[in-house]
């Protein structure tokens, strides 16, 4: 297999489109970038610009990665790596310094720390984000917790920190933020000392600080499932959802095509579904450290949704 069979023909085309139309910049994303590449798959990915040369001539071209450092595992070590390796002096360098893989507030002061230490070493950077924002819901409600941040909240706290490259800091803004920042530190809802001594002490060889990851190699822990679940080959598995019965699936149509009523279809459902909530929420529920919004449905997978 190589990846040069996948790009020219098409990325050609589109590209020819996007430059009759007079764009000037393309975007394209290389998420596979952030795993560990070995040299075959590194040279298809070289091969493969390789013959877009002619094809991005003229326009400014972005290689766009998300939710993980190009260049280690440990975030901490990422600016170390830049400024021992460099980086070329005539690109510019994305930072996807606000996070869009979960719902806490950017520690602001943190993030300006790191884009100035950056631009001191780059010179030309530019502000992103970390990646795309369709696993958060779009809005914040009023009552929930100051140190939570949802997609259109992300973009104020993106907003605040160009802001502060170009030379207009927000100060009511930072203020804010470091206020929450602090609330959340040091609130007991977050630090539960039972759970940290538990963790530290069950699982501190097979847990990395940065990222909490499992330190286990995949072979290890299919043999460990093996031996405790005895699993068939290809084993028939569900995350909590099963199949309709036959009166289910009957009612479901009928109730649509108006041939029951509304409370004949609420009496079916309720006589063959003991529980109809989402099954992450319910288990979650259950347990100490979980919060749920009312209405904050976001995607989990496909066109399946959760409330985070």
């Amino acid at each position: 297999f190589s990846i040069s069979f996948l790009y020219p023909c098409h990325y050609r085309e589109d590209l020819a489109e996007l430059k009759a139309a007079r764009d000037t910049w393309v975007q394209i994303d290389e998420p596979t970038l952030v795993m560990d590449l070995n040299s075959h798959k590194l040279k298809a990915f070289t091969e493969a610009y390789e013959q877009l040369v002619d094809a991005l001539s003229g326009f400014s071209v972005i290689i766009e990665t998300y939710f993980a450092d190009l260049l280690t595992e440990d975030t901490n070590k990422t600016l170390e790596l830049v400024k021992s390796l460099g980086f070329p002096s005539e690109k510019y360098l994305f930072a996807g310094v606000v996070d869009g893989r979960n719902v806490w507030a950017n520690d602001l002061e943190a993030s300006l720390t790191a884009l100035k230490n950056l631009k001191g070493i780059v010179g030309k950077v530019t502000i992103e984000t970390c990646c795309f924002y369709f696993m958060l819901t779009y809005m914040l409600d009023e009552e929930i917790k100051s140190w939570l941040t949802f997609a259109a909240q992300k973009i104020l706290e993106f907003n605040a920190l160009a802001k502060v490259l170009a030379g207009k800091k927000d100060e009511a803004f930072f203020s804010a933020n470091a206020a929450s920042q602090a609330s959340r530190k040091s609130s007991p809802r977050v630090n539960d000392e039972a759970v940290q001594k538990a963790i530290s002490s069950t699982f501190a060889s097979t847990i990395r600080e940065s990222e909490h990851c499992c330190g286990t190699l995949v072979t290890a822990r299919l043999d460990a499932q093996q031996k405790n679940l005895i699993l068939s080959i290809l084993p028939t598995t569900t995350i909590g959802s099963f199949p309709q019965t036959p009166d289910l699936r009957r009612a479901r149509p009928e109730y649509k095509a108006n041939k029951i009523s509304e409370e004949e279809y609420i009496k079916a459902m309720e006589k063959e579904i003991s529980k109809r909530k989402d099954m992450v929420e319910y288990f979650g529920e259950q347990l100490k450290g979980f919060a749920f919004s009312a209405n904050g449905w976001v995607q989990s997978y496909g066109s399946r949704c959760v409330k985070p």
